[in-house]
């Protein structure tokens, strides 16, 4: 694969299950070192924690994206990693959101990047992009029932 093809955007979104329930500040643990490291290397996206399952979008250079994912899998806080989209993208369509956390419980509105989980995602998930179809899916708890699912097929 050529260089050029390397930086191009891409986007991967998968979703897992966490391996325990995370409290709020390991929430923002997690959120501060992602945004830190995803943002020396141009990739956002954003992140939903629900009932302890994760979402991810990461969007940006591919070869960065590719890397990220990788080191994803092998994190100690997931578990049962599935990858649900990865696709080539004319621009990145979560750039505003700069690695957004989509918070489910209230709880953490006054973190940096929060976003109202009914709200906001609901607007983000209006559209026909693979993407945003694949929000409404996580929403609706199809994703969710996935990575539960097989996690208790294979426990």
């Amino acid at each position: 694969m050529g260089n050029e093809k390397l930086l191009q955007p891409f986007q991967i979104i998968y979703a897992s299950l966490a391996t325990n329930d995370l409290s709020g500040e390991e929430i923002r643990s997690l959120l501060d070192i992602a945004r830190r490291n995803n943002a020396s290397v141009k990739v956002g996206g954003m992140l939903v924690y629900h009932e302890d399952c994760f979402l991810q979008v990461l969007e940006g250079p591919r070869i960065a994206v590719e890397a990220i994912y990788k080191h994803l899998q092998t994190d100690p806080r997931h578990q049962n990693v599935k990858l649900l989209l990865k696709q080539e993208i004319e621009e990145n369509e979560f750039n505003e959101w700069s690695m957004a956390y989509i918070d489910t419980d209230g709880q953490n509105g006054g973190l940096k990047g929060y976003v109202d989980y009914i709200e906001k995602l609901d607007g983000e998930a209006e559209g026909d992009t693979a993407a945003r179809k694949v929000l409404r899916r996580f929403k609706a708890g199809s994703w969710r029932d996935i990575v539960r699912d097989d996690l208790a097929e294979t426990g």
